[in-house]
């Protein structure tokens, strides 16, 4: 069985699209809703890691329950013992939205990062699917020479 990425090109590049799209909403919402964001994100942490706990807790997986409770608590605390932290934080997120709005090339720079990168990982997969097909191919002509 071979599988075959080609039949899935259309889908990644409508997923690449959509992740850009929904990361440039999440930043304009960011400029104008620092805080709620924040906040929200948070809460959205908290409940995505209370539902693994409960997936854990109804497939009885005795690990992932005791890591999600430890998670959870170290969670809560962390969030506790740096809340006058988070504060300086979002003022300071709330600062650098202002300057994101004033340089829009800003919103940009992270595509060209994210195409770098994705060249960077193609060239060193490609380095490294032709170092195995060189090795393979000198296996099999050794093979042959053996018969």
């Amino acid at each position: 069985m071979t599988i075959t990425i080609k039949k899935y090109y259309p889908l990644i590049g409508i997923m690449f699209g959509v992740s850009i799209i929904i990361s440039l909403i999440y930043l304009v919402l960011l400029k104008y809703q620092t805080k709620c964001m924040v906040y929200f994100l948070i809460v959205m942490i908290f409940v995505i890691l209370v539902l693994i706990l409960i997936f854990a807790l109804v497939q009885k997986i005795t690990g992932l329950i005791v890591s999600m409770v430890v998670t959870i608590f170290l969670f809560a605390l962390l969030l506790w013992c740096f809340r006058d932290h988070l504060q300086k934080g979002i003022q300071i997120l709330m600062i650098a939205t202002k300057f994101i709005s004033e340089k829009p090339s800003v919103y940009f720079s992270t595509i060209w990062v994210f195409i770098i990168a994705m060249m960077f990982f193609a060239f060193w997969i490609l380095s490294l699917m032709s170092v195995q097909t060189k090795a393979n191919f000198n296996m099999q002509s050794n093979n042959n020479n053996i018969d």
